[in-house]
């Protein structure tokens, strides 16, 4: 066989191999299709962040888990929001590589929220590892960023001796996807690898990462809150707790199915099918 044959079976083969890689196994797949969320499966966060206390329970209708975030806390009225945050209880490990997956839609909603889909874990008490997608509606308040998404990872974050600035600990960019739609429902994927992060929207890779690459188990989360003034490019003053149920409003953020998949590693891939290829030569030549 001619080498220059040889070489176009190898770039089909790889093709192939990495078509099926694309495909590889589920270990966690959640389409909502209850009336409740399946507390044997998911946690539901009740701590507080920014301005916001978690505790409401996605409302499952129709396939579709419905985070909530009301602007009425009948708790502390007038001081914070209620929002909601869901985990899956099962932490997931890096292994050769995995996929993590979810449909969801921002619906219309005022500036100084966030809705989110991410990864976290760590293996100290103040050092964390994690991934981000996240969209900042303050971004709607100007057309030119009205579809920015902000995607990020963090690899041994340190909590207490925060370092924003060094590359190999924070990784972030705000990406505006060709053709993307929060209102709509889109596909966000987490493509996490050995050696890099990649975030796909709709099957699309938005942004690649070789830096800040996280290596500890991570649980899946999504939430939705509303940060406070530390967060600038985030924050919002027109968006303040509401005193009364009366004037309180509530908005929502809707998540079709969420799921997990491991994804072999490429370079692996690649390595098995050349060896396998030239193998096969060597033993035709004999």
């Amino acid at each position: 066989m001619s080498k220059s044959r040889l070489v176009a079976r190898m770039v089909v083969a790889l093709f192939v191999l990495a078509s099926g890689a694309a495909q590889a196994a589920e270990i966690f797949r959640d389409d909502f299709s209850g009336s409740t969320l399946d507390r044997t499966r998911w946690s539901v966060g009740t701590w507080t962040k920014g301005r916001t206390q978690f505790g409401k329970s996605p409302a499952i209708s129709g396939g579709i888990a419905t985070l909530k975030f009301d602007t009425y806390n009948a708790v502390n009225p007038g001081a914070l929001f209620t929002g909601s945050s869901i985990t899956v209880k099962t932490p997931f490990s890096l292994g050769s590589g995995a996929e993590l997956e979810a449909r969801v839609r921002t619906n219309a909603m005022p500036a100084g929220l966030i809705t989110s889909f991410f990864t976290y874990g760590g293996h100290d008490t103040s050092l964390s590892d994690e991934i981000d997608f996240e969209y900042l509606t303050s971004a709607q308040s100007k057309p030119a960023t009205a579809n920015q998404l902000s995607l990020t990872s963090w690899n041994d974050w340190d909590s207490l001796y925060p370092d924003p600035n060094n590359p190999a600990r924070r990784s972030t960019a705000n990406v505006i996807p060709a053709g993307f739609n929060v209102s709509n429902f889109n596909v966000f994927t987490i493509r996490w690898l050995k050696d890099r992060v990649q975030w796909l929207v709709n099957g699309t890779v938005v942004r690649t990462s070789t830096n800040a690459v996280p290596n500890d188990p991570m649980s899946l989360s999504l939430n939705f809150w509303a940060p406070d003034v530390s967060w600038t490019s985030a924050y919002s003053s027109a968006l303040q707790p509401a005193a009364t149920a009366v004037a309180g409003s509530t908005y929502s953020y809707d998540v079709d199915y969420v799921v997990v998949r491991t994804v072999p590693e490429p370079a692996a891939v690649a390595a098995w099918a050349v060896s396998a290829l030239l193998l096969g030569r060597r033993r035709r030549s004999r």
